[in-house]
């Protein structure tokens, strides 16, 4: 059954908030394995784990870095949080980052039991995520804009926590990540469609449980290196207590966890959006001591705030960043995604 709210539910409200949540919390971003890779979990099971799960709030996130043969650039964001509302309610989040226009494409979708049963398939009437094992097929219709990308995971999976488990009992979440994915397809631009190729991030994360929302704020980290390792960090604020967390992902697809003393995070400066009149820290140094990483992360463009929408009313800021900066002493660089929430009222 489809739905097309003429005002913000409740629901809905609850939906965004409580998924968007679900990346500071965990500090990081999520993806997949193959089948063989995924039966060493004890907590997660593939590709059963892949599916939508009967449970209160879960959510799917893509992010990703595209090329034509023309050379023309853009980055795309494609989220959907899922909440259960009796009926299970879906809200779809789509951007795209235009580096030759330096503009900021923003959409979104709210849809009613959009989940298959028996397979990953995520269906938003026009908005399609699915696939299995590590090849997953996305699909976006949103008028003169979109994409349609195969995606195709060229590292075992990366489990957060404990296999897969960050927290115990009301507190549990479950996560897992594919860091790095090999795009083919399309991507449609003001009514322009070009074949691209690139590499994408996805996370997929679910709550047994109900979470209280209240007063939090996030700053996270999606980093693709040059050289296949990656990095993903999370900053938690919460009525004025400060949590962080993060993952290295090796070449060779290790994942070692990161305690908050273990990394630093500094702002460079901020933006303000003259549009929404939200200010954001823009352009960061990151800095891993344990893996001997120094990184300045800065913007594709600073106007990537997804503000003002009609069912998604959390209005924040997720960006397309470019990295440079050395380890052990070489120059590395590569690309990423950055999420910032708490700073619009």
């Amino acid at each position: 059954m489809g739905f097309v709210a003429s005002k913000k539910s409740r629901e809905t409200r609850l939906l965004c908030l409580a998924g968007l949540v679900l990346a500071c919390l965990a500090c990081a971003g999520c993806g997949g394995a193959t089948h063989s890779e995924a039966k060493q979990a004890a907590s997660l099971h593939f590709p059963q784990d892949e599916l939508a799960h009967d449970v209160p709030l879960e959510w799917w996130y893509y992010t990703g870095h595209l090329q034509a043969q023309s050379g023309d650039a853009w980055g795309f964001q494609f989220t959907v949080f899922k909440r259960r509302t009796g009926a299970d309610l879906y809200l779809g989040n789509f951007a795209i980052t235009d580096h030759q226009q330096k503009s900021f494409f923003f959409t979104e979708k709210v849809w009613f039991d959009a989940a298959a049963t028996d397979r990953y398939a995520l269906d938003l009437a026009g908005w399609h995520a699915s696939g299995a094992d590590g090849h997953d097929m996305l699909s976006v219709d949103a008028g003169k804009n979109g994409l349609s990308l195969q995606l195709t995971s060229l590292k075992p999976i990366a489990m957060h926590g404990d296999n897969g488990t960050i927290g115990s009992g009301a507190d549990e979440t479950h996560y897992y990540s594919r860091t790095r994915l090999d795009a083919t397809g399309t991507l449609r631009r003001d009514g322009k469609t070009q074949e691209v190729t690139g590499q994408a991030w996805m996370d997929h994360q679910w709550f047994d449980n109900a979470i209280e929302l209240s007063h939090l704020k996030w700053d996270w980290f999606s980093i693709q290196l040059d050289g296949s390792a990656e990095i993903m960090l999370g900053i938690l604020r919460v009525q004025g207590e400060e949590a962080a967390e993060g993952s290295w992902v090796s070449p060779s697809g290790k994942v070692t966890a990161l305690a908050g003393d273990q990394f630093a995070v500094h702002a460079l400066g901020q933006w303000t959006n003259p549009k929404s009149g939200h200010t954001y820290p823009s352009g960061w140094t990151v800095d891993l001591p344990g893996q001997d990483v120094q990184l300045t992360v800065q913007p594709v463009m600073l106007d990537q705030e997804l503000y003002g929408q009609q069912y998604t009313p959390l209005d924040y800021w997720e960006g397309e960043v470019e990295v440079s900066g050395t380890r052990a002493g070489k120059p590395v660089q590569g690309h990423g995604y950055v999420e910032l929430t708490g700073y619009a009222d």
